[in-house]
């Protein structure tokens, strides 16, 4: 059984684009459960109408309070029957075998639970927005895809690489994320990337599958990722997201992330006296990053003793 798990929020403009995207799948979807955060537009009413004109299993659910974000998502993934469940923002457009590729895709990948694509980038017209697709500008790119698949997926998703609009997940990897979010750059699609990295079941499907909308009134976008690509496409930039207290069980995950946090908050000579965990942990990649992380580091002491600024 497949489920798709939509969030909406004064999403009138964009709706009817979206959710007919849906049904008009080459291998249709069981049943569309859409939580309404709250909606003050005219976006439960078209949701009524739309789900009387189709045959799909449509359920809608207005929260009695704005949940936010994360929460929302987190709650409608629960309300999910699916085995798979994908998950979709109100103002996109999905391609017309998204679906079918993705179920075909975990049917070959057994072991893997979660998964993403890439996305063509469109304006609030529908126009193309760029001649780069999604990956392209929030850094996982060629470059950063052959570090994913070598042995560093994790340090890949230092910072989050996965956009929750292009996602599906079985059922069995969820879990209470949002305790785990911060609405900044801590998000739901993140926790769930990680949750899946810790057992080695995230993957990717290098195709655009969707047309992710760009405009002013996201409830969550990649507007900051647009702004500072070079940060998000640097692997050896020391930089770690992941939340100090999140639950990973795998010791070897465990140790990466250690390392993480400590490469972020270390200054030039701590970096120095911790240079055997980057041998333990990175092995022959040690000297790619202890010492991008020495002239990082010198670097940016040197611009706080001259008091400018370097990045």
């Amino acid at each position: 059984m497949v489920s798709v798990a939509l969030c909406t929020y004064n999403g009138e403009k964009y709706i009817t684009k979206q959710i007919k995207s849906i049904l008009e799948q080459s291998t249709p979807v069981d049943e569309i459960v859409i939580c309404d955060d709250g909606s003050t537009d005219n976006t439960i009413a078209i949701l009524e109408e739309l789900k009387q004109n189709c045959s799909t299993n449509i359920i809608i659910h207005r929260n009695t309070h704005n949940l936010g974000v994360c929460a929302n998502f987190e709650f409608a993934i629960s309300l999910c029957k699916g085995d798979i469940i994908f998950l979709s923002d109100q103002d996109d457009i999905w391609n017309p075998d998204k679906v079918k590729t993705t179920v075909s895709w975990f049917e070959t990948h057994p072991q893997k639970s979660v998964v993403f694509t890439d996305a063509t980038l469109i304006t609030e017209d529908d126009k193309e927005f760029s001649n780069k697709s999604l990956w392209d500008c929030i850094g996982f790119n060629k470059k950063m895809r052959r570090f994913f698949d070598n042995g560093l997926s994790l340090e890949s998703f230092f910072i989050n690489k996965a956009t929750g609009a292009t996602m599906a997940i079985r059922k069995d990897i969820c879990f209470p994320f949002t305790r785990y979010c911060n609405n900044d750059n801590v998000l739901h699609d993140y926790c769930i990337a990680l949750k899946a990295l810790d057992n080695d079941g995230l993957g990717y499907i290098d195709k655009p599958l969707i047309k992710y909308r760009l405009h002013g009134n996201q409830q969550a976008g990649i507007s900051h990722q647009l702004q500072h690509p070079e940060i998000f496409s640097n692997i050896h930039r020391p930089l770690c997201n992941i939340p100090n207290n999140f639950p990973f069980n795998n010791q070897t995950t465990k140790q990466h992330v250690s390392l993480g946090h400590l490469r972020t908050n270390t200054n030039v000579l701590q970096t120095i006296i911790y240079v055997f965990k980057y041998i333990h942990i990175y092995k022959h990649n040690f000297l790619h990053f202890f010492l991008y992380d020495i002239i990082y580091k010198a670097k940016l002491f040197g611009c706080k003793y001259r008091k400018t600024n370097c990045f």
